[in-house]
């Protein structure tokens, strides 16, 4: 694979992350995991907390969707690098959702610090730490 395909598997694999969980597609989310990833938090109201292994990783997410609202991920100055060791890279994010009423507001951002391995031809997202700026509850 070139750098160039490895730069575009890795952003299709964060942007995957954001699409799959927004749409509440299981499978689609444990495919952008590897089997032992893991994610921390730092800001909200889950900071301090980790989840280690892909399944308890989605407990977490898919157990956060009843009590979020329909919202959308959208991820920009993305950066990526790859070594022998596979890849590491930084996604700004922001997170807006629809309110009760069907207006919008903005929910959340931050930056995702990730980690990433190959399994395959694709690459996948091994470590994530999610550093929050804001969110309504603060």
């Amino acid at each position: 694979m070139s750098d160039t395909d490895d730069d575009l598997s890795i952003r299709d694999c964060v942007a995957g992350y954001a699409q799959t969980y927004d749409s509440r597609d299981h499978e689609g989310l444990r495919g952008v995991l590897s089997e032992g990833c893991r994610v921390t938090m730092h800001g909200g109201r889950f900071d301090g907390n980790s989840y280690e292994g892909r399944p308890a990783v989605l407990d977490w997410l898919e157990g956060t969707w009843p009590e979020t609202p329909p919202c959308l991920h959208f991820t920009g100055n993305f950066r990526a690098r790859t070594d022998g060791s596979g890849g590491a890279g930084s996604t700004d994010y922001i997170l807006v959702g629809r309110r009760p009423d069907g207006t919008i507001q903005l929910s959340g951002a931050g930056r995702y610090e990730d980690r990433f391995s190959r399994e395959g031809d694709r690459w996948v997202i091994a470590e994530r730490t999610v550093g929050l700026l804001g969110s309504p509850e603060q």
